[in-house]
């Protein structure tokens, strides 16, 4: 009796991919997570399910860390968007929808220079640059984690722009991969007179090892060839886009 015959008499499953076959594309069924910052006006706060300053699974609600435990990552890929809100008094503002940066000034929708604030109508309309961050946790790789975004905006996009400088600006001198660099998400409390928020931050930790980035690498090369899905439950139209913060001008990136 041969020995896969009598593996598979014995009732094992098969650990060999192939014969569970390969025609199963993700298309856009890859339903990617968000990292979410929980700010005093967060649905899990508000209904006491989580607390200010931690880091959850916009999916599953795990909580991954707080900013008092930062959670280490690497990033992989980054994309820029438009968060689109309007307001008929001019002050509360309801977001709309979300937009690719088009920052091809030959392409009919070129929308890199856009205003920030327009009048349309009898509406006001705001548009605020979001910097969207395709990530590996650093404690999931190797264990089945999949990728998660990481998004910078309003009192957080000038760590957004740090992020991306040393992702595709210090790595490449210094001959990394984008991938190159552990990182840390962290943050510190602020207020203003609207109240207390959390300013979402990104510092180096340390450099990726070769197992980390090849990962990494596995998850771009998907990403960029397949339409996956960003989960954007946070942001239901009709919904305020960031409760109780100011938004902050950081700059075309």
């Amino acid at each position: 009796m041969s020995k896969d015959l009598a593996t598979k008499q014995a009732g094992a499953v098969s650990t060999d991919l192939a014969e569970w076959g390969n025609d199963v594309h993700v298309g856009k069924d890859l339903l990617i997570s968000k990292v979410l910052t929980m700010q005093a006006m967060s649905e899990l706060v508000v209904e006491s399910d989580a607390k200010m300053g931690e880091f959850r699974d916009s999916i599953t609600k795990e909580l991954l860390g707080d900013i008092t435990k930062p959670v280490a990552f690497v990033p992989f890929h980054c994309i820029k968007k438009w968060d689109i809100s309007e307001s008929e008094n001019g002050t509360d503002f309801k977001w709309v929808k979300s937009v690719p940066v088009v920052e091809d000034p030959t392409h009919p929708d070129y929308n890199d220079n856009w205003e920030w604030t327009v009048q349309e109508a009898n509406k006001t309309i705001k548009r605020v640059r979001r910097l969207d961050f395709f990530c590996l946790i650093a404690s999931q790789i190797g264990n089945g984690g999949l990728p998660v975004t990481i998004s910078f905006r309003s009192t957080s996009y000038k760590a957004g722009q740090i992020l991306f400088n040393q992702m595709y600006v210090r790595n490449k001198m210094v001959k990394k991969s984008p991938a190159g660099i552990v990182m840390n998400l962290g943050g510190i409390k602020d207020k203003n007179e609207k109240g207390t928020f959390v300013v979402t931050q990104a510092v180096p930790l340390r450099d990726a090892t070769s197992a980390e980035q090849n990962e990494a690498l596995t998850w771009y090369k998907l990403i960029k060839t397949s339409t996956v899905v960003v989960d954007e439950s946070d942001n239901t139209k009709g919904t305020s886009p960031t409760p109780n913060v100011e938004e902050a001008s950081a700059g075309r990136f």
